[in-house]
């Protein structure tokens, strides 16, 4: 039987997407994407799911809380992980792709905490309508074998 977040189109796409994903470490600030698969993967699995979200002086300390607030809503493990891009001179610098560095150092840290978590799957909260032009923290996220539920499952943020 289907859990009533699996009960629609989208969310049956997203369950199936998120089938053998678990456990893992879900890239979190709180928002309506990485919520999204933080409490779908927590309703498959709910010992197998650690939220993990960014802090470092780019990230307003309201996020931050709300990401707090969220993760306790949704019932998991939450992680904050000390970052601070601009330490990198690659990022510091501002070149045009300082997003793939930003999001390299991200996904670095994440692929850090699951090791050490001993967790397989890293998810995060991109979806269809993120895909654009030239996405250099996609493609940084994507090196770093980070998975996307909810563009696996063709969905986009209307859905």
């Amino acid at each position: 039987m289907a859990s009533p977040l699996e009960d629609s189109q989208p969310g049956s796409r997203l369950a199936a997407a998120l089938g053998g994903l678990t456990p893992c470490v879900v890239a979190f600030s709180g928002g309506v994407d990485s919520g999204v698969v933080a409490a779908f993967a927590h309703a498959r699995d709910p010992s197998g799911v650690l939220l993990a979200t960014l802090a470092g002086p780019a990230v307003a300390r309201e996020e931050i809380e709300r990401a707090a607030r969220t993760a306790r809503f949704i019932g998991a493990p939450h992680r904050l992980i000390s970052l601070d891009p601009l330490n990198d001179g690659r990022y510091a610098s501002n070149p045009p792709n300082r997003c793939y560095f930003c999001r390299s150092l991200e996904g670095d840290a994440l692929q850090s905490l699951a090791r050490e978590e001993g967790v397989p799957w890293i998810l995060d909260g991109i979806h269809q309508d993120d895909l654009g032009d030239d996405r250099p923290g996609i493609r940084a996220m994507n090196e770093r074998g980070i998975r996307h539920p909810l563009l696996e499952a063709g969905l986009r943020k209307t859905d």
